[in-house]
């Protein structure tokens, strides 16, 4: 009988690991903003939004996420691989779940120099990192 119930046991605790995966990354876009997304610690994500830097407009994070939970691991501008030549650029950033808890991250698109940023071009996203 101990024989039986230790058997048992063992074959619930390796099928409860059967469901265990490691999330993949997550991509985002313009569409996304304002959006909350959950992420498993050590996910990425990549957030990618149009920016045309020839008119002096640039993404600013202004409100970073919380590193103990998210932080931003590379960013930058440019066109994106394998588009087709005169392809809109695009800012970037790839940031990763550092642990658990929640955070959130706030991105404006303007001038640097100017005071009052347009408040149509802002991005905001909310994170909770499991």
């Amino acid at each position: 009988m101990k024989r039986a119930l230790a058997l048992i046991a063992i074959a619930l605790s390796l099928g409860g690991c059967a469901h265990v995966r490691r999330a993949g990354p997550l991509r985002l876009g313009a569409a996304d903003s304002g959006r909350t997304v959950q992420l498993a610690v050590g996910q990425t994500l990549t957030l990618a939004l149009a920016a045309d830097l020839s008119t002096g407009h640039a993404w600013q994070v202004v409100t970073p996420p919380d590193a103990r939970m998210l932080i931003v691991v590379d960013s930058g501008y440019g066109v994106p691989p394998g588009s087709a030549p005169g392809a809109a650029e695009q800012a970037w950033w790839v940031c990763r779940a550092t642990g658990g808890g929640a955070t959130s991250m706030e991105l404006r698109y303007g001038r640097p120099w100017e005071s009052a940023p347009d408040a149509q071009q802002q991005y905001t996203l909310s994170v909770t990192v499991k």
